[in-house]
């Protein structure tokens, strides 16, 4: 209905992930952290501020959600300290569903990914097990295809019309960004030693370019100095790089929001705490500081077309392994003045509205 609501989350609830908005914006679904390793997938009534637990998964990692096209069932990955399950459950009533998943175990998937397609309801999954990149559909008892035949170690990933574009680190050998058809054929697309070896993230916008945050020094050095952070923009029909831009100073640079409009980026660093805000041209390039350091798994999404920008983030700094007093929570982040507004969630509810890409 095009208005804003502002609802409050609660003291004690700390941010584990990112949430997803409901079809009908009538809610959130978020997975909370009550105490360190007390997980619960919650839903906060956008209406009421009324906040109910739909599952408890027995696990300290975060599992990862996506909602059905049709906005009854919420998927759950549950990932990475115990044997990963994956499952469904019902919205309304908060009960259970298994999902027939045959031999697709050991899953993971991406936070940047589109875990869920809208008209299909297909979901990508990651087999460590399977050793693949999949499409699986859970209403037809686990049907599934093969795009990747390896399993795949990254985060970064995108998609652009029908076709998904991974891009791939390789330590001393260059990164490179490869497609993935909707066939299941795919192909990489840039030429040996086009891309430094750290291939952080990727990000499509609306003109079709993918932006790539990259670094020369692999990723998982605790020495943010001798970096060279740099946005690459590459248009992947022609197959060749539009432009290209160093961003100043030693940095730690793992996570960037793309404006999809405009091809603003925000490039927050992970050990100082400040960001680096760049037009579409790499120009006019401003540095802020957000006041946090050491923002361990923050995780930002793209800025809505609405102006909104939601953040996972330690509001006291330092790590959140674990550590109810470091844990992340979920927050606003103003896109222009990098305020942040801790515990509160404010969502304009119309279609731009949404805090985690599902397509």
């Amino acid at each position: 209905d095009g208005k804003e609501r502002t609802v409050k989350i609660g003291d004690n609830t700390k941010m584990s992930s990112f949430a997803v908005v409901t079809p009908d914006g009538k809610g959130i679904i978020l997975n909370t952290n009550h105490g360190g390793r007390d997980n619960r997938i919650e839903y906060v009534d956008l209406e009421t501020g009324q906040i109910r637990t739909l599952s408890r998964p027995q696990n300290f990692s975060e599992p990862y959600l996506a909602i059905s096209p049709e906005g009854d069932l919420l998927y759950i990955i549950n990932q990475s300290h115990t044997p990963d399950r994956f499952f469904a459950v019902d919205i309304k009533t908060g009960q259970e569903v298994e999902i027939p998943h045959g031999d697709l175990t050991d899953c993971m998937t991406h936070p940047d990914s589109p875990l869920i397609n809208p008209n299909t309801g297909e979901i990508l999954v990651n087999s460590r097990a399977m050793g693949g990149l999949y499409v699986f559909n859970p209403e037809t008892g686990g049907v599934m295809r093969n795009l990747v035949g390896r399993p795949l170690n990254t985060s970064a990933i995108t998609s652009i019309d029908d076709s998904l574009f991974v891009g791939v680190s390789r330590c001393g050998a260059g990164g490179y960004i490869e497609e993935i058809r909707p066939d299941g054929t795919s192909e990489i697309i840039t030429p040996d030693g086009l891309l430094p070896d750290a291939v952080m993230k990727i990000r499509a916008s609306n003109d079709g370019l993918i932006y790539i945050l990259a670094d020369d020094k692999p990723s998982g050095s605790k020495d943010p100095s001798g970096y060279n952070p740099q946005i690459i923009v590459f248009d992947p029909h022609a197959r060749e790089i539009v432009n290209r831009y160093e961003l100043p100073g030693d940095a730690y640079f793992s996570y960037f929001s793309l404006n999809p409009v405009d091809g603003s980026l925000l490039v927050c660093d992970q050990w100082e705490g400040f960001c680096y805000k760049a037009d579409k041209n790499g120009e006019n390039i401003t540095r802020h500081v957000i006041g946090i350091r050491h923002v361990d798994h923050l995780e930002m999404t793209d800025v809505s077309s609405d102006g909104h920008l939601y953040v996972g983030i330690n509001p006291e700094g330092g790590y959140s392994h674990g550590d109810p007093a470091t844990d992340r929570r979920l927050m606003e982040m103003d896109p222009d003045t990098f305020e942040l507004r801790p515990l509160i969630s404010s969502v304009s509810i119309d279609k731009g509205a949404r805090i985690t890409p599902i397509t």
